[in-house]
C-alpha cells in the first residue's frame, strides 16, 4: 500500500510538520444521518455523514474523541477513544452506530371486571391488557418506523393517538373501552 505523507493510512499518517493524522472508521450509520466527533486536546470537530473513512486534522501527543452529537433515531459507541500519538502505530478511532430502539405503548380505560382487550401494533406486535392503566407492547422499533395500534376485542374500544413515526418512546396512545 502507498500512502501519501498527507494521507491517513490504517489510522495514522504524518504531514511535513510532524504533526499526525487520527483516522475515523465509521459503521452502522443510518443513510442520510450524521454524527459529530470532538478531538478533545486539540479541540478539533469531525463531522461524519456517511460510514466509510475520515480523520482529524493532524495533531500530535493524546488524544481523547467522544461524540458531541448523536444521529437523530440512532445511537453511536466509540472505540481506540484514547491514546497517543504515534507515526506507525495508532489504531484509528471506530465508531460503530445502531438504531435505537424504540417502545410504543400508552394507557387504557373502561375494562370491565375480568376482560381483556387484545393490542396490535401494525397488525404483527399484539399486547394482551387485562387491567385499565398503561401498556407496552413487548417489541420495540427502530427510530423512524411507522407504529398504527389496533383493538381486536373489545369491538367497543375506542382510539386516539394510535398512529405516527417513531422518534421517541410513544407513551401516548389512548384507548377507552
Amino acid at each position: 500500500m502507498f500512502c501519501a505523507a498527507m494521507i491517513s493510512c490504517s489510522g495514522w499518517g504524518t504531514n511535513p510538520a510532524g504533526r499526525i493524522v487520527l483516522g475515523i472508521q465509521t459503521t452502522g450509520l443510518g443513510e442520510g444521518k450524521s454524527l459529530t466527533l470532538l478531538q478533545h486536546q486539540s479541540n478539533d470537530t469531525v463531522t461524519v455523514t456517511a460510514n466509510g473513512d475520515y480523520q482529524f486534522p493532524p495533531s500530535y501527543g493524546t488524544y481523547r474523541v467522544s461524540i458531541i452529537r448523536q444521529p437523530l433515531g440512532q445511537s453511536c459507541t466509540v472505540a481506540n477513544e484514547t491514546g497517543t500519538l504515534q507515526y506507525d502505530n495508532t489504531p484509528p478511532v471506530l465508531v460503530t452506530c445502531a438504531n435505537t430502539a424504540i417502545t410504543i405503548g400508552g394507557t387504557i380505560s373502561g375494562l370491565l371486571a375480568g376482560e381483556t382487550a387484545l393490542l396490535r401494533n401494525t397488525g404483527v406486535d399484539s399486547v394482551v391488557v387485562s387491567a385499565n392503566g398503561g401498556f407496552t407492547f413487548p417489541t420495540p422499533v427502530a427510530s423512524g418506523t411507522n407504529y398504527y395500534v389496533t383493538v381486536d376485542h373489545p369491538f367497543r374500544c375506542t382510539k386516539s393517538n394510535e398512529y405516527g413515526v417513531a422518534t421517541a418512546p410513544v407513551t401516548t396512545v389512548r384507548i377507552i373501552c
